[in-house]
């Protein structure tokens, strides 16, 4: 079937750059950030405006790192969605 690319996006995202928040009202930003938490509730998200965010928030990431998943069982979160 059709892959939906930004789901996967979210759903393996370790950090998510919520964009452009000077340009919608805050409820609208909730809506979003709470659909986010939908499919993926252990990413952290980043507010942003004119795509500003810290570095040390970007750096040393180590993203692909298991050691940071610990027993997070992720299928079993993705079977509840």
């Amino acid at each position: 079937g059709k892959v939906n690319e930004a789901y996967q996006q979210i759903a393996f995202a370790d950090k998510i750059i919520l964009n452009k928040l000077d340009l919608i009202t805050t409820e609208e930003a909730i809506a979003v950030k709470d659909q986010i938490r939908a499919i993926n509730k252990y990413a952290k998200v980043l507010p942003a405006i004119k795509g500003r965010v810290r570095m040390d928030e970007l750096a040393n990431i180590r993203a692909h790192d298991m050691t940071n998943f610990g027993d997070i069982d992720r299928e079993a979160d993705a079977m509840e969605l």
